[in-house]
């Protein structure tokens, strides 16, 4: 499904673009969003704030997950669909104004990410795995539970973790480390 080509991040309680991937060029980075589809943000932010899973009630690691949620989430968790009807208020501006924006589907999304945004992409592998003492202790690290375990797309991530059990198997290590 098309989803809505933006970046959010909230900041004081407030939603604001950070990225804008809709080829406006960048007219709406630094904007307060007000609704979408005219749902008013709070009630969208509240939505979403009630089913996304956080690290215990850290408020700054709820809101993170929130703004990067923000996409995906309307149409799952709240039926908004593209096109996306956007209030937004722009450099503290006391007035309002509206944009309509086709939604972009997720692959469409990541390719102009990397080419307006590089310093944004993931440098490292999602996964990595070390071997320290003689190979008897593991250390696997797992940034985030992607479909793929590499920087390349090409290995599933349920096959990283078959091969590094079958690899602590065949070494003898009896420790393991999950960083």
């Amino acid at each position: 499904k098309p989803l809505l080509p933006l970046r959010m991040e909230i900041i004081g309680g407030k939603v604001y673009v950070l990225r804008d991937y809709s080829g406006e060029g960048s007219a709406l980075v630094g904007a307060e969003i007000r609704s979408i589809n005219g749902k008013r943000i709070e009630t969208i932010v509240a939505t979403i704030k009630a089913v996304l899973s956080g690290d215990g009630e850290i408020p700054t690691s709820r809101q993170r997950g929130v703004g990067q949620s923000l996409g995906v989430a309307l149409p799952a968790l709240l039926d908004i669909h593209s096109p996306f009807l956007l209030t937004y208020r722009k450099d503290g501006a006391s007035t309002t104004a509206q944009i309509k924006l086709p939604g972009l589907l997720r692959p469409k999304i990541g390719e102009i990410a990397r080419a307006l945004y590089p310093q944004d992409q993931r440098e490292q592998s999602p996964t990595s795995l070390a071997f320290l003492d003689k190979d008897s202790i593991a250390v696997m690290t797992v940034r985030g539970f992607e479909e793929f375990s590499d920087r390349d797309k090409k290995k599933p991530m349920v096959d990283f973790f078959k091969e590094s059990f079958t690899q602590f198997q065949k070494q003898g290590t009896r420790t393991l480390i999950l960083d």
